[in-house]
């Protein structure tokens, strides 16, 4: 448990400061194929807007980060949570969206996600998780 809470502070300290921490990606569409113009020590998604990093946990080997994210463009809206992966905190498995935002039946964005955070509990000692 210590260790985790040790790492956990260490990938909060790494995001924030931006040390060391790089984004591997696929290649990116000829448009956005500019690296130069990427950052280098912060971990970003391969396209669109992102904000807050919201939860941040080490679990079972892998450590996770969820942050703001629009996947429809480069503009805070339509608010959902994004989700990556590493190992070793210098390359990243860009995930599924973790949380969407909701889209009402005519389209209007609904039940923005914004911040929070994530926790593991597999003994469910919130309660959150029973029946």
């Amino acid at each position: 448990m210590k260790r985790q809470l040790v790492l956990e502070a260490a990938l909060v300290l790494l995001l924030s400061t931006g040390c060391g921490v790089t984004a591997a990606r696929p290649a990116f569409a000829a448009s956005q194929d500019t690296p130069e113009f990427r950052p280098q020590y912060h971990f970003t998604p391969p396209q669109h807007w992102m904000n807050d990093p919201n939860g941040l946990l080490y679990d079972k080997g892998s450590f996770n980060l969820f942050y703001q994210y629009n996947p429809l463009g480069d503009v805070a809206a339509n608010q959902s949570w994004g989700h990556a992966t590493s190992r070793d905190l210098l390359s990243w498995q860009d995930l599924p969206l973790a949380i969407p935002y909701i889209k009402l039946l005519d389209g209007t964005p609904t039940d923005l996600i914004f911040s929070g955070s994530a926790v593991r509990d597999a003994g469910d000692t919130s309660g959150f998780g029973h029946g």
